[in-house]
This record gives C-alpha cells, structure tokens and sequence, in this order.
C-alpha cells in the first residue's frame, strides 16, 4: 500500500509515518504542506491513500482536497486533523474527518478503503 501523508507539524508527521509504516507496512511519501502533496500527486497518482492535516500553510488540506476532486482522482481521502468541528466546503463523500487522537480509526479506515 502507498500512501500520500501531508503535516506540516515535524513531530506528528514523524509518529504517524512511522505507526504507517510499522503497522501497516505501507510506504509513504510525506509533504509539510498542500501545495507539496499537489505536488507529489502530479508526478504519480498511484497512491492508495492521501491523509492530510486540515490547517498547514502553503496550502492547507482543503486546497489538496480541492486539487483531488478538480482532478478526478478518485482516491480515499482522509482529513486526519485537531480542527474543532472544522467547516468542509465539500461533499462528505469527497472524504473522511478523523480525529488526530485516533490513530486505530486511521489504521481501520485505511486498510477498509485503500487497495
């Protein structure tokens, strides 16, 4: 499984790849903002999975999440953020909100949705 993971915050982007990586031997390609993931999803679309943190600068989760659907890709997105009751200006089909706190969520929707 390959997964695209966006945190802009050092020390949680470095605990969550690795629990990704450990638990469910996934690889993944991190970025510290939107604008980086955009990027990284323009060079190659066969991730089966994007996480991102909602609030990054240089491009935040919804500006991804804008990018994915502008785009047709069509895979699992998931919104893995502190944000309290963030406001989504997207279909709830475009994505999935997951709480930080709840690593055993992310690990359980993940391996429901990705390849």
């Amino acid at each position: 499984m390959k997964i695209l993971y966006a945190e802009d915050d050092l020390l949680i982007r470095e605990i969550v790849e690795t629990l990704l990586i450990d638990e469910l031997q996934a690889r993944v390609d991190v970025a510290s903002s939107g604008n980086e993931a955009i990027g990284l999803l323009l060079s190659s679309s066969d991730y089966d999975v994007i996480v991102s943190d909602l609030e990054m600068p240089g491009g935040n989760g919804l500006d991804l999440l804008q990018f994915k659907i502008v785009s047709g890709i069509k895979i699992p997105f998931f919104l893995f953020t502190n944000a309290f009751n963030p406001v989504i200006p997207f279909p709830s089909s475009e994505y999935k909100l997951i709480e930080k706190n709840d690593f055993e969520k992310l690990k359980s929707l993940i391996l429901h949705f990705g390849k």
